[in-house]
């Protein structure tokens, strides 16, 4: 499972890199300031995923480009649907039976 999230952080990290045109500071300042907005729209009322995108598309906006905003909320869509996934239970123990 480690693995597993170690890959999609550096494939959403890396997405977003791109989104800035390589420039590892604008994105770190994006990912610090998604994290931020992210919790802010989740104290809101509406709790909805498509609210909470929404509100954040919108606040991130005012920063940012388009493309680097579509950057975010597509990493951040990613993440929900990858969230299932990251949470499941490691079956596989790698042991061989004699």
């Amino acid at each position: 499972m480690i693995e597993s999230q170690s890959f999609l952080m550096l494939k959403f990290y890396t997405k977003i890199l791109e989104a800035c045109d390589w420039d590892e500071e604008l994105a770190q300042e994006c990912i610090g300031l998604l994290g931020y907005e992210l919790s802010v729209a989740q104290r809101n009322e509406t709790k909805s995923a498509a609210n909470i995108m929404h509100v954040l598309r919108e606040s991130l906006l005012k920063t940012y480009n388009l493309k680097v905003v579509d950057a975010m909320i597509e990493v951040l869509q990613e993440s929900i649907d990858s969230a299932p996934l990251l949470v499941m239970p490691n079956n596989n123990t790698d042991q061989w039976e004699n």
